[in-house]
């Protein structure tokens, strides 16, 4: 009885760690693609119609947009590093029990989705980006305090636009199928 016990659990024990590992590579596949130059891309242009298009002063809205063409691609990836890529074990930790392939692969995309929307995201993003990674960093030419106030306006801005390009662009059974799920055509 107790081989049988160990038996049992050494097999749910494999189960559940290559799950964590398949949803380990998920998450990283993702954060890869939101880093690719294509995606940057197509969020500045999301950033740049959604967020700075709210600034109703024409120089003001030109350096809104100035600044998400020349620094979301860089600084994104800060973002991206600190929400998604050092909480994967927090978001591979959501429970989907009964739930495999594409469909699960889809509530880990959402997952991300709403992670990135979260109020504790959006501070921490806000916070890396007014320190040396971008208003404070070594040699900054501007103004630090007028930098941080705008990254204190911009980012709860903009990462809920994000957070919605990543459910709109790959909450998908194309962009599971393309990371190597299995999905069963519906």
């Amino acid at each position: 009885m107790k081989a049988i016990l160990f038996t049992l659990a050494l097999i749910i024990s494999q189960a559940l760690g290559q799950e964590i590992e398949t949803c380990k590579l998920e998450v990283t596949e993702l954060t890869n693609i939101l880093e690719t130059e294509a995606s940057v891309d197509k969020q500045i242009d999301l950033l740049q119609a959604e967020v700075c298009i709210e600034i109703e002063d024409e120089l003001t809205n030109q350096k809104c947009k100035r600044n998400t063409n020349s620094y979301w691609g860089y600084l994104s990836a800060f973002i991206y590093d600190a929400a998604i890529r050092n909480q994967t074990e927090y978001l591979c930790s959501i429970d989907h029990i009964g739930f495999e392939g594409c469909d699960l692969c889809m509530m880990r995309v959402n997952d991300i989705q709403g992670h990135l929307d979260s109020p504790q995201v959006i501070q921490e993003a806000t916070q890396i980006l007014q320190g040396e990674v971008y208003c404070s960093m070594d040699n900054a030419w501007w103004n630090i305090d007028e930098c941080k106030q705008d990254v204190e306006w911009f980012i709860p801005k903009a990462l809920p636009v994000i957070a919605r390009y990543v459910k709109s662009e790959y909450e998908t059974l194309d962009y599971c199928m393309a990371i190597g799920v299995i999905c069963d055509e519906q």
